[in-house]
């Protein structure tokens, strides 16, 4: 599967640097919602900084693949993120 995506970012670099940073950012500011309605500013913090790694990929302009790898590790992130929070109410 990451092949596939490595295939389509250096094909279209510059959707897929938009696309990251879209996502990125959305997936970021849900998760800073529901760990701040959850007062877990440890959860909070990780999930800032994994974030903020994906916005510098895209926004450096790095290589294709460590923008796939950036946008995945992101998005998985911030999803375990957003469920340990909704379990932890």
């Amino acid at each position: 599967m990451l092949q596939k995506l490595d295939e389509f970012a250096e094909k279209g670099y510059y959707g897929m640097m938009s696309t990251a940073i879209l996502l990125g950012s959305v997936m970021g500011g849900i998760m800073a919602m529901f760990t701040l309605e959850r007062n877990n500013l440890f959860l909070l913090a990780i999930g800032l900084a994994v974030t903020m790694a994906n916005l510098v990929l895209s926004i450096g302009q790095a290589p294709a693949k460590w923008l796939v790898r950036g946008l995945v590790t992101c998005v998985i992130v911030n999803t375990l993120i957003i469920i340990i929070s909704l379990l932890t109410s």
